[in-house]
């Protein structure tokens, strides 16, 4: 019996506690640029489809997706040899390689 009084005191005193909205005002800071990706090379296929996605920072209150990175031009050397990425015809901001 002393457990559910007990209880029920705690959940009246949720009940009614209050609770402040609190406003922060954060600085946006600069703008950087995110670099994701998996590079991956396998013996049988080292021309294997790859790909890399750019975005760049946001606000960290915001709804909205990262701004994408378009018209980059995007190159990974791996030993001195170069491995250019192309961006995709349909999503902004995905570079792919050629296979």
């Amino acid at each position: 019996m002393k457990f559910i009084s007990t209880f029920s005191c705690l959940i009246v005193l949720l009940c009614l506690s209050c609770t402040d909205v609190i406003e922060i005002n954060l600085d946006e800071g600069t703008v950087r640029l995110v670099v994701e990706g998996r590079i991956e090379l396998i013996k049988e296929s080292p021309s294997g489809y790859q790909r890399i996605r750019l975005t760049t920072t946001a606000p960290y209150f915001s709804n909205e997706p990262a701004p994408v990175a378009a018209g980059a031009r995007v190159i990974v050397t791996v030993s001195g040899r170069n491995y250019p990425f192309t961006e995709s015809h349909t999503v902004p901001g995905l570079y792919e390689t050629g296979s």
